[in-house]
């Protein structure tokens, strides 16, 4: 007989366990029709892929997963494609999300973590928006060939950027040991251009690792940011060496121009060289390449190269805006550095630009002032 009451214990203890696992989210959707699809996604370090539905049932919905002891999950849910709610979901929890009518980010209550994040995306929502009006006004002033403006725009969004990250940075050391410090090391300010792109980031990141190990020392999500702190400091060796100009020549790329034909860069080797890394996606690269075609027009005659690299993935897009844009330079593609022409130059940020002499070495990089790269360029073609 006691044994069977233990046993009847350890049953009752392994369940009530395996139920601590579990966490529910309770969605209040006001104003839904019955059987209203929220479609649910979860994050997998960097990829989101679709895990259920759920339905609408008057005016609420649930979900429930199992989450795994100290390992916190990312879940998004959607509705007509639309992002209705983010939430950080760990074991144990129980969630209220009280659905915005407007369609904006939810409000989240019943966890610290989950209320932390949704707080920190409703900031990100809104500075999404003003980048893309700017994004917007920006294109609107380029087909206005009102270069004035789109200067002004530019110079707006440089300076929005640079508030976003300070205050992302503020946000990542006062909360150094919550999970929500994952999604916005790894935030994008618009499509090809993450926040924290720089390698010198990486200093920020172990801090942040060194406080958020301590705490979720089985996340994947941490695992896999340690394993980014040790790519971005072989970056940073990589970078010192490039740098480190007057010891080396620079390597070589080996890319298919939009002929299909394939470009070496050493044979522009004897000439001064401008190597540009850039991507049809950014409307400011455009203007760059016209002050740089102005420069090339200029020098071309005495001596002056360009070999542009262009990251993007779609090498359709890519070859259209060479043809459209007149770059008569050597134009290559290396999409989605499957090549891995990125990391032999330790390109991080795109646009990325070197200069490199006559002999072959690396003595400029990243000068995208017009008037200071032309002077750079008028003294290393005599």
């Amino acid at each position: 007989m006691k044994k069977i009451v233990l046993l009847l214990f350890a049953l009752v203890v392994a369940a009530s366990c395996s139920q601590n696992h579990n966490a529910k989210v309770t969605f209040n959707v006001e104003g839904a029709a019955d059987s209203t699809e929220i479609i649910v996604t979860k994050l997998s370090i960097n990829r989101i892929y679709v895990v259920d539905t759920i339905y609408v049932k008057g005016g609420k919905a649930q979900f429930g997963a199992n989450c795994q002891p100290g390992s916190p999950d990312f879940y998004y849910f959607l509705n007509d494609g639309n992002k209705i709610a983010s939430v950080v979901l760990q074991e144990g929890d129980k969630l209220s999300v009280n659905v915005a009518k407007d369609g904006g980010i939810s409000t989240v209550e019943g966890s610290e973590e989950a209320v932390r994040y949704a707080e920190w995306e409703r900031s990100q929502e809104e500075m999404l928006t003003k980048v893309n009006n700017l994004f917007n006004a920006l294109d609107a002033a380029q087909q206005a060939k009102d270069d004035k403006k789109a200067r002004e725009i530019t110079t707006q969004l440089t300076k929005l950027f640079v508030q976003h990250k300070q205050n992302s940075t503020k946000y990542l050391i006062n909360n150094s040991k919550s999970i929500s410090v994952i999604p916005v090391m790894y935030q994008k300010f618009s499509e090809e251009l993450p926040v924290y792109g720089d390698v010198n980031d990486v200093f920020i990141f172990k801090k942040v690792y060194d406080s958020l190990s301590m705490v979720y020392p089985n996340s994947p999500y941490v695992s896999s940011l340690a394993d980014d702190i040790k790519q971005r400091e072989q970056y940073i060796y990589l970078g010192s060496k490039i740098d480190n100009a007057s010891e080396m020549s620079h390597p070589d790329i080996s890319l298919y121009d939009v002929n299909a034909k394939v470009r070496n860069l050493s044979e522009l080797d004897g000439k001064v060289i401008i190597l540009s890394f850039w991507s049809t996606t950014e409307p400011t690269h455009k203007i760059f390449n016209a002050e740089l075609k102005e420069l090339y027009d200029k020098y071309k005659n005495r001596g002056l190269e360009v070999y542009q690299v262009c990251a993007d993935t779609d090498k359709t897009a890519w070859a259209s805006q060479v043809k459209a844009q007149g770059l008569e330079w050597v134009s290559v593609c290396d999409p989605g550095n499957v090549s891995g022409t990125l990391n032999l130059y330790n390109v991080t940020n795109i646009p990325t630009l070197y200069v490199i002499d006559k002999k072959g070495d690396i003595v400029e990089k990243d000068i995208f002032e017009p008037a200071k790269l032309e002077k750079v360029i008028s003294r290393l073609v005599r």
